[in-house]
């Protein structure tokens, strides 16, 4: 029993740690989890996930896991994944259609390579020069190595790299399991790191550089010349670092109950702004009206942090209840809650299905704005030392719902699928709400 209990916890433990230290895209659920306590040689994942937003970004996502068991106490897990992405994303520009026309155009490069005109390639019913569109793909592939080096400690050291059109990514991860209290506890601590390179097609442009002035009659000293021709570009790859620190622990409380809290801590230092996101420069006294155009900057250092308490708890035979909550922080200013609830219905003895409700809140990074105001009293009068208007460090809501259904095929398969819509609400800038989909099918055999 104690047994079955220790390796209950540490399968708890690597699904909770392995999205945090390895730098794998997305997490499904690991072969060794839909195993039990077998021992099986080679184990093979496949999920299929598609993501749409309406009328923005789609992705479909392959990805294979495989598990090969190399002894009673050690393992070998890689993990391969293929990624598509295309359609259009907010480039920070300003959203207000009633201002933006055909003559506020600006012709940026994209993260696919190629020059895009906003409002010269919209169409003529709709100009959305807030959008960007663009069209990649991306392959990753992670390996981990878990050993079971004492009765009670366990080691894993894993690696991984990623690559795209103009971003690549090198990965490494380790971390240490110690089951204590006749197995009853489990502690866990590691450590992660990842050395990312940016290299746009164009090259690397200055923050808070001219992309463009659509008006050249400004009332901003710092940006009276709008001389685009001053806009330089690095033709180097622009590189950042990650070291991500990780301590769990992990509670048997009681038969029916698992509890466990972990805490992390990551630096990320080198360049951390995106090299396609601009902001505009608006007269509020022309209804917003779009003046210049500028590429954002953000800060070079990163500290972050983040609680994650969750409770797993079986009150019957045919049901399990998974509760999370996730508290991030860091110093520019965003903090985010994050509560998860997930309820497992047994209908019988090989399928179940499962709802799913995720709630997230975001507060806004100091240097979040909107736009940049021309106007006398605006509190741009001097250049900002940093500036972004990505809606992805704005003031937010999340609401997720959904539903999955799973299906034992067998002693050697299962099958899995599931469908939820997420919901997300700005309300800080005049983005629209976006409505997300989500479908994905899992496909897992042993032999």
């Amino acid at each position: 029993m104690q047994l079955k209990q220790a390796k209950s916890i540490r399968r708890q433990l690597a699904i909770a740690t392995s999205s945090l230290l390895v730098a794998a895209p997305l997490q499904t659920v690991s072969a060794v989890e839909a195993g039990a306590d077998q021992m099986d040689d080679i184990a093979v994942e496949v999920s299929r996930l598609y993501y749409a937003e309406e009328g923005r970004v789609t992705v479909n996502k392959t990805q294979t896991l495989i598990t090969k068991e190399l002894s009673e106490d050690s393992r070998i897990k890689v993990n391969v994944t293929y990624d598509t992405m295309s359609g259009s994303s907010p480039n920070g520009r300003i959203y207000n259609p009633n201002a933006l026309g055909a003559s506020s155009t600006v012709a940026v490069t994209t993260a696919s390579g190629f020059s895009f005109d906003a409002a010269a390639n919209a169409s003529s019913a709709s100009k959305k020069p807030w959008l960007t569109p663009f069209s990649d793909n991306r392959i990753a592939s992670n390996i981990e190595w878990e050993k079971g080096v004492t009765r009670t400690a366990t080691i894993a050291l894993g690696g991984g790299i990623s690559s795209e059109n103009d971003y690549d990514s090198y990965s490494g991860s380790g971390k240490f399991i110690w089951d204590v209290n006749q197995r009853r506890t489990t502690l866990t601590t590691g450590v992660g790191y990842s050395n990312d390179y940016v290299e746009p097609s164009t090259g690397v442009p200055d923050g808070l550089g001219e992309l463009r002035c659509i008006n050249p009659i400004t009332q901003l000293d710092w940006l009276a010349s709008c001389d685009s021709t001053d806009l330089t570009f690095d033709k180097k790859p622009a590189n950042k670092v990650t070291v991500d620190y990780f301590f769990g622990l992990t509670q048997v409380w009681n038969r029916n109950t698992l509890v466990q809290l972990n805490y992390s801590h990551g630096t990320e230092d080198g360049y951390l702004t995106d090299p396609y996101k601009q902001i505009s420069v608006v007269n509020p006294g022309l209804n917003y009206q779009e003046l210049a155009v500028l590429y954002e900057k953000r800060p070079s250092t990163r500290e972050t942090q983040s609680l994650f308490f969750k409770i797993i708890n079986v009150p019957s035979e045919r049901t399990t209840v998974h509760m999370s909550y996730r508290f991030f922080w860091d110093d520019w200013d965003v903090q985010a809650h994050t509560t998860d609830v997930r309820f497992r219905f047994n209908l019988g003895t090989k399928d179940y299905i499962q709802p799913h409700l995720r709630v997230s809140y975001q507060s806004a990074a100091f240097f979040s704005h909107r736009f940049i105001a021309d106007e006398a009293n605006s509190d741009f009068s001097e250049k900002p030392e940093y500036v972004s208007a990505d809606h992805r460090l704005s003031k937010q809501g999340t609401i997720t719902a959904g539903i999955k259904y799973g299906k034992q095929l067998g002693k050697f398969g299962r099958f899995g699928a599931r469908i939820e819509q997420m919901h997300q609400k700005y309300s800080q800038n005049m983005l629209p709400d976006m409505k997300v989909w989500i479908v994905q099918f899992l496909l897992s055999t042993r032999f």
